[in-house]
């Protein structure tokens, strides 16, 4: 007759053995589940990530550029505005030598008057020329962005503040 501690010691190992199975088969699904995770879901959230990241240093190094232009752009448009300023002052002062020349020297004051004026536009069409140069040189380099205003030109205030 077999010993009630062997049918215990017996039952123990099974009961024992059956644990171990079942824990080791979980761990087996874990580790399983784990590599599913990391090539389904991390791997493709590194490379978005990445991609990320390209998106802004290239968007970085393209507003930092666009800036630059831009600057250039208000700084040429100031030169340009100073020196309308200028001849239009000149334009002024001839005209007052016009309005108080004798009439000996009427017709040369008119003709220098004219020069002048002549010259003011000519400044003024070189500044259109080249504001309409450069603004056109900021939309063909930039073809790749696409902001919210693309296509709305500027108004004449926004180019003259």
């Amino acid at each position: 007759m077999a010993d009630v501690g062997t049918y215990v010691c017996s039952a123990s190992l099974t009961t024992w053995t059956t644990i171990l199975t079942t824990t080791e088969a979980l761990a087996a699904e874990h580790d399983t589940l784990s590599t599913v995770l990391n090539t389904q879901v991390a791997d493709v959230l590194k490379a978005i990530s990445t991609r990320y990241e390209d998106y802004r240093k290239r968007y970085e190094s393209l507003s930092q550029k666009l800036l630059a232009e831009r600057d250039s752009v208000y700084g040429d448009l100031k030169k340009a505005k100073n020196s309308y300023d200028v001849k239009c002052k000149e334009v002024e002062e001839k005209r007052q030598k016009v309005d108080k020349s004798h009439d000996s020297s009427k017709a040369r004051a008119q003709r220098a008057y004219q020069t002048e004026l002549v010259e003011m536009n000519n400044v003024k069409v070189r500044a259109r020329i080249r504001n309409v140069g450069k603004w056109l040189g900021l939309i063909v380099g930039t073809e790749y962005l696409s902001p919210p205003d693309r296509g709305r030109k500027p108004t004449q205030a926004a180019v003259l503040s």
